[in-house]
């Protein structure tokens, strides 16, 4: 199991500029719709599409990525070690192949040239940098995970120092934790 120095957490909320721009741009389409006058229900589309637009991207940014290593949630019972999470998508330890930072170019080809269909993406606009996590998992047909982050180094250190630390892929049909079958559970 990995110790606590690979522990990673962010958040992708935009940034501070990010609000106002989102602030005027739901003011503007507010205006489309302003009929005129000076009655409230004409008024409504200037205060109600600014809030729509930040609602939105409060939304859009409370994605959370974390190196975790605790084991919690669906699939727990079948791997106790460390994992990748992405918003609700989880990643076990032991499936983390190779990790690489990318940021420019690297970063646009793999988001539009270079990219496989299956490929799991999480990328925000507001993050410049990005982290590709190639799978060891043979059975998962998903060939990488490419994740925003505004401190992909640090991402990509703890990625690595976990995916170090984990033990061996646990058996098919086997959990990691006991060594037995899981319990099927009747419908």
């Amino acid at each position: 199991m990995a110790d606590n120095s690979a522990s990673f957490r962010e958040t992708l909320m935009p940034p501070w500029w990010g609000w106002i721009a989102g602030a005027l741009l739901g003011l503007g389409a507010g205006l489309i719709f302003y009929m005129g006058g000076n009655v409230w229900y004409r008024l409504l589309p200037l205060a109600v599409f600014p809030v729509v637009v930040l609602i939105g991207m409060w939304w859009l940014g409370r994605l959370a990525v974390s190196v975790s290593d605790e084991a919690s949630g669906e699939g727990a019972e079948d791997w106790d070690g460390a994992w990748f999470h992405v918003d609700d998508a989880k990643l076990p330890a032991w499936a983390i192949g190779e990790v690489e930072v990318l940021r420019g170019h690297a970063l646009s080809d793999m988001l539009s040239v270079g990219a496989h269909p299956l490929g799991f993406v999480v990328q925000r606009p507001w993050c410049r940098a990005a982290v590709l996590v190639r799978l060891a998992d043979e059975d998962d047909p998903t060939p990488y995970w490419i994740v925003s982050s505004r401190r992909p180094e640090e991402l990509a250190e703890a990625l690595a120092a976990v995916r170090d630390a984990a033990g061996p892929r646990p058996e098919p049909g086997r959990s990691a934790r006991t060594g037995r079958e899981p319990r099927l559970e009747k419908a």
